[in-house]
């Protein structure tokens, strides 16, 4: 997966927990927001190599 493949999923993943929390919806709002940090952190892991090499 790519840095930029990454950065889509995490916005539209943002996108979707602020309609979820609008609506009230706590169990889907919650795992999307899990989904969204283990976005963060796979962004993370595939940034991780590029700053070892800089």
């Amino acid at each position: 997966m790519t840095e930029e493949e990454i950065i889509y999923i995490r916005q539209i993943l943002g996108q979707l927990r602020r309609l979820s929390n609008k609506d009230g919806a706590e169990m889907l709002c919650y795992l999307i927001d899990m989904a969204y940090i283990e976005a963060g952190d796979v962004q993370t892991q595939v940034l991780a190599p590029s700053v070892r090499k800089g």
